[in-house]
């Protein structure tokens, strides 16, 4: 299974929309648009496909490709987002106080969100 990064995507965008889109070369495992606090999009989100070689069409078809008025850019996923730094960079995201490792660091960055800034002490 390969986890694809799909950005410069229009605030309108859906997740059924990115699906359609993507089930054109293949099965579609998951779509996920990833949103801020106040459920807008933050213009980019992730594809699971199931079929490696389905994925790697999917990527050099769509890559570029002017989607609602804007370029596409699809790639491969970073292999350190996962569920589990998510959810750390949101807990960030919200204000809470924890501690931060270098993954959810850059995560963190990834998003532009400055963890240094919020947990810094006067």
């Amino acid at each position: 299974m390969k986890k694809l990064y799909v950005g410069n995507l229009s605030e309108a965008t859906t997740e059924n929309a990115i699906h359609t889109m993507f089930a054109e070369f293949g099965t579609v495992e998951r779509v996920t648009i990833v949103t801020d606090r106040k459920g807008r999009s933050r213009g980019f989100g992730f594809v699971e496909m199931n079929n490696d070689a389905e994925a790697d069409k999917a990527m050099l078809a769509l890559h570029a490709r002017d989607f609602a008025g804007r370029k596409l850019q699809v790639e491969l996923a970073h292999p350190h987002w996962n569920e589990a730094t998510r959810t750390r960079v949101l807990r960030y995201e919200s204000g809470e106080q924890m501690e931060s490792s270098p993954q959810t660091r850059h995560a963190a960055w990834s998003r532009g969100i400055l963890i240094a800034q919020k947990n810094a002490r006067p």
